[in-house]
């Protein structure tokens, strides 16, 4: 038995805190009768009714994408751009699925893309500290002396950054590897900003142990939950 509001997350109907709403406004019922928060269900065998419709099991599933580099990490652009829906279609999947975290429009790498809900706040909610791993090139020579501080954490408006981890390619002295948890908008490149460097590309290169490995740009390929969990601690 689960509560209500989670059911109805995990189908990937709506949010957990709409589902509260929803469950606020008597617009769902149980076994036909209104629903009111704090109760417990179990689809497998009670009949769960939103707004009369009802709801139903849905298989969940996963995918890895290659986000290039100039596409919004959104599924809708106002202004008609490239976006992850243009890349979804492109591949030919008709599902809808949603991005677990973003990156900038100018910014590339790996990002996964799934229809559980439950799943995706996981991988982006900040107890579980799953690590970002980015391959990020500058516009001049990344001192070692800044990659330091970069582990100590630093001053970023007024708040200070968690710790990340370096480390420097001494043949590629403008490249550098960081490792972080945190999710802050657009970090990386503030972070690099704080220190007076300019990013000249960004790319991410693993969620977790999960890594974009031989993936191509505009690329998805479909992953199991269980081959997520072998990268990604999420329990």
């Amino acid at each position: 038995m689960e509560r209500l509001q989670k059911i109805i997350s995990q189908s990937g109907f709506c949010s957990r805190r709409q589902a509260e709403t929803l469950i606020k406004n008597g617009l769902i019922k149980v076994n036909g009768q209104i629903a009111k928060l704090g109760d417990k269900a179990d689809l497998n065998f009670d009949k769960i009714e939103i707004k009369g419709q009802l709801l139903s099991l849905k298989e969940f599933k996963y995918y890895l994408l290659y986000k290039p580099k100039g596409y919004l990490s959104t599924l809708a652009d106002p202004f008609g751009g490239n976006n992850l829906t243009t890349l979804i279609k492109q591949a030919g999947i008709k599902e809808r699925f949603f991005p677990v975290g973003r990156l900038d429009k100018n910014s590339e790498g790996l990002m996964i893309l799934t229809n559980d809900g439950e799943f995706a706040n996981k991988i982006m909610h900040p107890r579980y500290n799953i690590e970002k791993t980015y391959l990020v090139t500058t516009d001049k020579t990344f001192l070692p002396l800044d990659g330091e501080k970069l582990k100590r954490g630093i001053m970023v408006d007024r708040k200070k950054t968690w710790p990340a981890k370096i480390k420097l390619f001494k043949e590629k002295n403008k490249t550098v590897e960081i490792t972080i948890h945190e999710g802050r908008k657009r970090i990386i490149r503030r972070m690099l900003d704080r220190l007076g460097y300019q990013v000249i590309s960004l790319k991410r290169i693993k969620i977790g142990d999960l890594a974009l490995a031989n993936l191509k740009p505009k690329q998805i390929r479909e992953i199991s939950r269980e081959e997520i969990e072998k990268y990604i601690s999420i329990n």
